[in-house]
C-alpha cells in the first residue's frame, strides 16, 4: 500500500496515526458542524423552513496509505 490500493478514513480519526501503515483521513470541523446543526434546529422549531444549504470546508491529512501524484 499505496502502490496498488489507497485507503482514506473519515472524520480525522487519530486511530489512523497508530496503524501500520498510518492511514490518511479527511478531517471535518465537528464542533462547528454541531453548532450549526443546533442553530438550524432552533430556527426550524421557530418556524423557519428555508432549508438553507451549508457547505463546510474539510482537510485532507495525507499519511502512508495514499501516494502523492
Amino acid at each position: 500500500m499505496p502502490s496498488e490500493v489507497q485507503l482514506i478514513g473519515f472524520d480525522g480519526s487519530r486511530f489512523g496515526e497508530f496503524t501500520i501503515p498510518s492511514m490518511s483521513t479527511i478531517r471535518q470541523g465537528i464542533e462547528r458542524m454541531g453548532k450549526l446543526a443546533g442553530e438550524s434546529v432552533i430556527r426550524m422549531v421557530a418556524g423557519d423552513q428555508s432549508g438553507e444549504t451549508i457547505i463546510l470546508p474539510v482537510d485532507f491529512v495525507a499519511r502512508e496509505t495514499t501516494r502523492c501524484l
